[in-house]
């Protein structure tokens, strides 16, 4: 398996195992930008980007340890699309909402899945 597609599996078994298969979550991140998260030599996850829209898988064995927060913003500032970057979470996983509202991020559509959004000029306060 290709490291694109390690990355894209570790984001469906984290995020929507038994509610998307794998074939299905591969073709939604198709035409998405991967930028790859190294420490060292070793590859330790991505930030996914497409219109505006971000995503970041880190290795399990490697959360909560990986990057400093100016990395996280200038990931986040990569996907930015005139100037300001969205992720989505499900309402009930606190991992995701609390690491987005960390980066500045705020709700702007609630429901099962929710949106969140970030201007750049918020990110880098």
């Amino acid at each position: 398996m290709d490291d694109r597609k390690k990355l894209i599996l570790e984001a469906q078994k984290d995020t929507l195992e038994g509610r998307c298969s794998f074939e299905d979550f591969c073709k939604f991140f198709e035409d998405w930008t991967f930028d790859y998260i190294y420490k060292g030599p070793v590859l330790i996850g991505a930030s996914f980007h497409k219109d505006g829209f971000i995503h970041v898988v880190i290795f399990y064995e490697y959360r909560k340890r990986w990057a400093k927060r100016n990395l996280i913003k200038q990931l986040i500032s990569n996907a930015m699309v005139d100037g300001k970057a969205y992720t989505t979470a499900f309402r009930n996983d606190e991992y995701r909402t609390t690491f987005a509202k960390r980066l500045g991020f705020r709700l702007i559509k609630d429901g099962e899945i929710q949106t969140y959004e970030v201007k750049h000029e918020e990110l880098w306060q």
